[in-house]
């Protein structure tokens, strides 16, 4: 193969087998660069298991001073961080009521709901000061 055919073999059209392949334009458009957002239950999960990883190391007896001081320190950061989402983790009340905003989310408009939400608001306060 003569250079210029390798060269522009790697930027062929993104079908099929060569979806891997780089871009035309020169971006990535596979999603790397998007971060990975994990709900608190998946997030407490992963930083359980990487605290029992650390600790398995932290037993083992072949780690130097300055190893276990930063194994130490990673476990330090890992348990504030699963500190910091503990209320986050607190269930809610799980009725019909949750089930019907949950829907309403999905099928009507941000602005729309927004709208809705403001309007109970305030429907909710006029009814508290009623009541008082």
């Amino acid at each position: 193969m003569s250079k210029a055919l390798t060269k522009n073999a790697c930027w062929l059209s993104r079908s099929c087998g060569y979806s891997t392949h780089g871009s035309k334009r020169g971006v990535v458009l596979l999603g790397w660069e998007e971060k990975e957002w994990l709900s608190p239950e998946q997030e407490r999960k992963a930083l359980a298991a990487y605290i029992k990883r650390i600790e398995a190391v932290l037993s083992s007896a072949e780690l130097l001073p300055g190893q276990r001081v930063a194994a130490c320190a990673a476990k330090r950061v890992a348990e504030e961080r699963m500190h910091k989402i503990r209320p986050q983790l607190r269930k809610v009340f799980v009725g019909l009521s949750s089930f019907i905003i949950e829907v309403l989310k999905e099928q009507i408009p941000k602005a729309q709901y927004e709208a809705a939400v403001a309007e109970a608001r305030r429907r909710f306060a006029i009814d508290a000061a009623r009541r008082k």
